[in-house]
């Protein structure tokens, strides 16, 4: 049996880096803030927000076999744009330009890319 923890080992892992492990944790706790690294890190090149948007409404239309709203995505977007990206930003996971709508230089450490890929494909990001 694999004794291995994600919550533990990324714990223990963020303590050793720069940014706070509890930082690192609020931020990992919300869905649509790791589906959104994983999609980053599994993409390994700039991406849009409406690349990024696309890639999310896609999950959820798939994860509850049905079409996402208008409303649904622009109200995913504002969030992307106002919370998500700039919080990633903030962690130094990578780099948001709000005025041109664009993340580069995506910089996950692997402590989180180990958490993300332990998570990814367990949940659904609605």
């Amino acid at each position: 049996m694999n004794n291995w923890d994600p919550i533990t080992q990324l714990d223990e892992q963020a303590s050793e880096s720069a940014v706070p492990s509890d930082d690192v944790l609020q931020q990992l706790a919300d869905e649509q803030t790791r589906q959104t690294l994983y999609y980053l890190q599994q993409r390994e090149q700039s991406a849009t927000l409406d690349e990024i948007t696309d890639s999310l409404t896609g999950q959820i239309a798939a994860a509850d076999e049905r079409i996402v709203t208008p409303d649904e995505r622009e109200r995913l977007t504002v969030r992307l744009y106002h919370s998500v990206l700039p919080k990633l930003d903030r962690l130094g996971y990578l780099e948001f330009d709000a005025s041109e709508q664009t993340v580069a230089e995506i910089t996950v450490p692997a402590h989180v890319s180990a958490f993300l890929s332990a998570t990814s494909g367990k949940e659904s990001p609605s």
